[in-house]
C-alpha cells in the first residue's frame, strides 16, 4: 500500500532520535522544529506517544495554525531565534530537555543553549554538519549530549539497528500506537 512505503524514512528516523538517542519519556519536554514535516509529525505522534510535552515550530502562519489545530499548546516560528526567548518564559526559564532540530545557524545554537541540564539535542540537519559549522563547547557544561542523525548513513554502517527501527515502528503502527503517515498524490503530469 501507499501510505507504508511513507512510512520507513520518516517515522524511522524520529524513533532513532527519540527513543534510541534521546531516551524520551513522560517526564521530558521536546522541542521538534519544522513539525509540520514527515519527520516533524511522525516526532509529534512519538511524543505523544511516550507522553513528552510537546513544544515545536513551524515556517509559516498556516503551519502553525495546523500545529495549534493539533492541539499542540506551545507553538513558535522556526524563521526566527525568538523562539527561544518565548520557549524560556514559556517554561519559567527551565528550557527543554530535548531538541529535534533541522535549523541551520543561529537556530541550531539557540536550540542548543535552550537545553535544559542534561539535554539532548538531535540534529537532523545537513547544511551545518557538511559545512562543518562550528558550534562551541561552552553550552556542553550542563552535560549534554549532541546526536547527529543520518539515517542512510546509519542503514549503510548498521544495517541491524535500521532493520530493529522499523520493524519496531511497523509494530507502533499495526498496533495503533502511531499513526499511518498521511500520504498527497500527484499526477506525473503535475
Amino acid at each position: 500500500e501507499e501510505r507504508a512505503a511513507a512510512v520507513p524514512s520518516a517515522h524511522a528516523t524520529a524513533w532513532y532520535s527519540l527513543h534510541d538517542l534521546a531516551r524520551i519519556s513522560a517526564r521530558d519536554t521536546v522541542l521538534i522544529h519544522s513539525a509540520t514535516g514527515g519527520v516533524g509529525q511522525a516526532a509529534i505522534a512519538i511524543a505523544r506517544a511516550a507522553g513528552a510535552e510537546i513544544f515545536a515550530t513551524a515556517g509559516s502562519p498556516v503551519r502553525r495554525e495546523l500545529l495549534r489545530g493539533m492541539g499542540i499548546e506551545h507553538v513558535y516560528d522556526s524563521r526566527s531565534v525568538e523562539f527561544a526567548e518565548q520557549i524560556r518564559r514559556d517554561t519559567e526559564g527551565r528550557g527543554v530537555d530535548i531538541v529535534l532540530n533541522s535549523l541551520p545557524g543561529a537556530a541550531q545554537k539557540a536550540g542548543l543553549e535552550l537545553l535544559t541540564f542534561g539535554g539532548r539535542f538531535i540534529e537532523l540537519g545537513k547544511r551545518d554538519i557538511y559545512g562543518d559549522s562550528r558550534i562551541g563547547l561552552f553550552a556542553f557544561r550542563r552535560n549534554l549530549a549532541f546526536f547527529a542523525v543520518d539515517l542512510a548513513l546509519l542503514t549503510l554502517t548498521n544495517p541491524d539497528v535500521v532493520h530493529r527501527v522499523l520493524a519496531t515502528v511497523f509494530e507502533q503502527i499495526a498496533d495503533g500506537a502511531l499513526p499511518v503517515p498521511e500520504t498527497t498524490h500527484y499526477r506525473l503530469s503535475d
